[in-house]
């Protein structure tokens, strides 16, 4: 369930200022990343670290994909932990998130393309295997089962890596700033003694705003079905795949979600984008996150508070 690797599900509003911040963009993790910062020293370090878990994550999941059936995989504490949140996301979804969803996804071409239908045999084969094939531990190894399973933390494991590095730069001395990795961003400290202004952008219209709100030592992210997706025969294929209905999510156009940390950010807006929009509110008061969605017939529901960050 990677999400959008495109550049911004959110606008950065910039306004003339006695705090003097520069940015530094660079691509990692499949999408542009942008750290607004005050000349930090530590930036190569956040760069490394970055790379770092990027590659911790990435390798795993490569060796993972590509092994035949049988396999046995050491785990390392990165990846109990990822799993451990995998778990907590299909609990909260009631089973529609799950991150063996790219045995499927993998075959419309998702997430890099070129994307199409897969055939009704392919499709079949790979649901089956979702269905009958849950994750194997054995004796604290991953065992691969089924050759056709294949799995993708990218719906929360970039959230993690942005947590990583804005440690990075708070344990440097940094009192301010912003990591934006796609539109799933921390923000920390203040500009101008103010919270950062941040605009949720329209799904057709990447210079309109739904919401524009002031955060601090908070993060948002957005999932949604307009950056990758292609049409058939009338039919928008999004990248984010229901693993009950076995079908793109279709609910919503847009879901966008506040939290402490970006991880959970990260993760709660494909939860979220999954749910039906009762289950969602009930789901967002659990885990007191506040919800902006935006949905097919142009309605803006705001659920959990999120109205309390609006300008």
């Amino acid at each position: 369930m990677r999400k959008t690797a495109l550049f911004l599900c959110v606008i950065l509003f910039t306004a003339a200022c006695t705090d003097k911040f520069e940015k530094r963009q660079f691509y990692a993790m499949g999408t542009l990343v942008e750290i607004t910062h005050k000349k930090d020293s530590s930036l190569k370090q956040v760069i490394r670290t970055i790379n770092e878990y990027e590659e911790q994550v990435k390798s795993f999941e490569e060796k993972y994909n590509s092994a035949p059936a049988g396999s046995a995989f050491e785990i390392s504490p990165l990846w109990e932990i990822l799993f451990k949140k995998s778990y907590d996301y299909k609990a909260i979804s009631k089973d529609r998130f799950d991150i063996r969803a790219l045995s499927l996804t993998g075959l419309y071409g998702f997430p890099e393309g070129p994307y199409d239908l897969p055939s009704p045999e392919r499709y079949a084969a790979a649901t089956d295997a979702i269905k009958n094939m849950p994750l194997l531990f054995v004796d604290g190894k991953l065992v691969k089962e089924d050759e056709r399973l294949r799995i993708s933390t990218g719906a929360f494991s970039k959230g993690m890596i942005v947590d990583k590095a804005v440690e990075v730069m708070k344990q440097n001395g940094a009192l301010s700033g912003i990591i934006n990795a796609g539109g799933d961003l921390y923000a920390f400290g203040k500009k101008n003694k103010s919270r950062w202004r941040v605009g949720i952008r329209h799904p057709d219209d990447s210079n309109k705003v739904i919401s524009t709100i002031s955060i601090s030592d908070k993060a948002v992210a957005t999932s949604g079905d307009y950056e990758r997706f292609f049409m058939k025969n009338g039919i928008r294929y999004n990248h984010i795949f229901d693993m009950v209905t076995m079908e793109p999510a279709s609910l919503y156009r847009s879901v966008s979600v506040i939290a402490d940390n970006c991880e959970t950010a990260d993760g709660l807006s494909t939860v979220f984008f999954l749910l039906p929009e009762a289950d969602a509110a009930e789901a967002c008061k659990r885990t007191g996150t506040p919800v902006l969605i935006y949905t097919h017939d142009d309605r803006v529901v705001k659920l959990c508070g999120w109205e309390s960050f609006e300008n």
